[in-house]
């Protein structure tokens, strides 16, 4: 979840950096639904 909440400012692989929260005004229970979300996608 930090990731989501901080950002990436230097990505090591992607082209570009990722804002926190995707740029976007999500609230933490929503930063908390995506990295579920994620989380069940990568199992």
């Amino acid at each position: 979840m930090q990731i989501i909440m901080d950002g990436v400012e230097v990505p090591i692989e992607a082209p570009g950096p990722m804002p926190a929260r995707g740029g976007s005004t999500i609230t933490d229970e929503q930063v908390r639904a995506v990295a579920a979300y994620v989380y069940i996608l990568s199992r």
